[in-house]
Parts: structure tokens; C-alpha cells; sequence
């Protein structure tokens, strides 16, 4: 849909962004993870779930989840502040999203 694509893109630039430093370039790698924290996050969505704090805490834990195959697949270390300001930046992104 066109809104996951668009969501994904703006996933894209805040996952890519803190990746970068780790030598992560290669936008193929970041495009799936920001699809998958996408189509993750979308999973969980019910009605007022910006303000309900278990399904944010399952968001952000689905999100975590993402980070960690993907560094696990690719033999990376992520320091844990880093995957938590992505893990921060992608539910911001959401919740100010959230009526679309």
C-alpha cells in the first residue's frame, strides 16, 4: 500500500541515519529493515494504540527484534543506546502517524 511505503520511508531515513556510522550502507539492507519495523508496528495497530502502553511496549519490542536478527545475521555489534534511539525514532515516527 502506499502508506506502508511511506511509513517505510520515513523509517528508512531514521534507521539509515543511526546506522551509518556502523558501516552500514548499503540501502537494500536498511530498506528491509525498515520494512519489517513497518509491517511489524502495523501488525500491532488497534484503535487508540498510540496511547496504550502495552501495545507500545510490544511495538517496541517487535522493533528491538528486527534490529537484533538483523545485526545477529550480519555478525554486528549494535551498542544498546543505538538500537534504542532507533527503537525511540521509530515509534515517534508512528505515533505522530497515527490517524493516517
Amino acid at each position: 500500500s502506499l502508506y506502508g511505503q511511506d511509513m517505510a520511508r520515513r523509517y528508512f531515513g531514521s534507521v539509515r541515519e543511526d546506522l551509518a556510522p556502523y558501516h552500514v550502507k548499503d540501502p537494500d539492507i536498511v530498506a528491509q529493515i525498515a520494512l519489517e519495523v513497518d509491517r511489524r508496528i502495523r501488525e500491532l495497530k488497534i484503535r487508540d494504540w498510540h496511547r496504550n502502553h502495552d501495545v507500545l511496549n510490544r511495538m517496541r519490542n517487535e522493533v528491538d527484534d528486527v534490529l537484533f536478527e538483523y545485526a545477529s545475521r550480519k555478525g554486528m555489534e549494535l551498542p544498546i543506546d543505538i538500537q534504542d534511539r532507533i527503537i525511540d525514532k521509530c515509534i515517534e515516527i508512528a505515533r505522530a502517524n497515527a490517524d493516517q
